[in-house]
């Protein structure tokens, strides 16, 4: 169940906002400069929704299958880490619309995964990897 916190006058309140038959993990947030939100969340399939009203209503993204991590560039490039273990970048530069996978910037080993990914005040991207053996 994926849920919100809302606050009205009698205090904070949790509602159900996507209608799910089990409980999921979030493995993600990200907040767009144009407001629209976006979870990454473990489940069977295409796995990021987004949200256009504050997560009112939530609408699934195609072509997100295993998305683990979540950041926004400068211009406004979504990147998503494409199961971690395989360590694959995907991107969508239409705001979420469509998504596109590239090639993945390191050799995974069987043990291998990505732990996080950021965009540093450059602009360049940086990856922690888990890495076997050290």
């Amino acid at each position: 169940m994926i849920v919100e916190k809302q606050i009205n006058t009698i205090g904070l309140v949790w509602t159900q906002q996507i209608n799910q038959t089990k409980d999921y993990w979030i493995h993600d947030i990200l907040i767009t400069p144009s407001g629209r939100m976006f979870i990454a969340y473990e489940a069977d399939g295409d796995n990021v929704r987004y949200s256009d009203d504050n997560g009112e209503t939530w609408t699934k993204c195609t072509d997100t299958e295993y998305v683990e991590k979540l950041c926004i560039t400068k211009t406004g490039r979504i990147l998503a880490i494409i199961n971690e273990a395989s360590g694959y970048l995907g991107y969508s530069d239409d705001n979420g619309a469509t998504w596109n996978i590239t090639w993945s910037p390191y050799n995974a080993g069987a043990q291998d995964s990505i732990a996080d990914l950021y965009i540093l005040s450059t602009g360049r991207l940086l990856m922690s990897v888990v890495a076997s053996g050290i």
